[in-house]
């Protein structure tokens, strides 16, 4: 046998292995089934989940604290900065219809301060700013998530200041 044709042997049975093995791999990604995957949401649910009341607090904090629950979790902040302009927006908006009880006026300042520096900061990126203004656009979103875990720690303070009350 020639040189020549035990080069297009070698080749060609190299093809028919590998052909029957790739035609099997086919076959079996087209059998599995398909896994939905979940939609992913701007912010966790607006709807509250149902949690006992805080007894170290009245009623009207209790009612506050849940309306704002979804918005001032670990995971609505962290990922606040992702959210696009119109979302955040329409955050802000429903967070200015919220009447929070005195004891919670600086806290909520804070949630509708934050949550509106994210807002404008966002909407400045999204019009792909010069490198100054997008500097701007990333401190503004900085400062705002800021403002929301200082939301959260005054939330936290006064529950721990309720509670010692309590225990008094």
């Amino acid at each position: 046998m020639s040189l020549k044709k035990r080069e297009r042997c070698a080749r060609g049975n190299l093809a028919c292995d590998w052909l029957p093995l790739a035609l099997l791999a086919v076959v079996v990604i087209a059998g599995c089934a398909a896994q939905p995957t979940p939609t992913p949401t701007p912010l966790p649910s607006p709807s509250p989940t149902a949690a006992a009341p805080l007894p170290a607090v009245n009623a009207e904090v209790n009612v506050y604290l849940l309306l704002v629950r979804p918005v001032t979790t670990d995971f609505a902040i962290l990922y606040a900065r992702d959210q696009p302009a119109s979302v955040l927006e329409a955050l802000v908006e429903e967070l200015d219809m919220i009447d929070p009880p005195p004891e919670m006026a600086e806290a909520h300042r804070l949630l509708k301060e934050g949550y509106q520096l994210l807002a404008e900061g966002t909407a400045m990126l999204e019009d792909h700013p010069d490198p100054a203004l997008r500097s701007e656009a990333i401190f503004m979103q900085d400062w705002g998530v800021r403002q929301l875990w200082e939301h959260r720690r005054l939330v936290a303070e006064y529950l721990a200041q309720a509670e010692r009350e309590q225990e008094q």
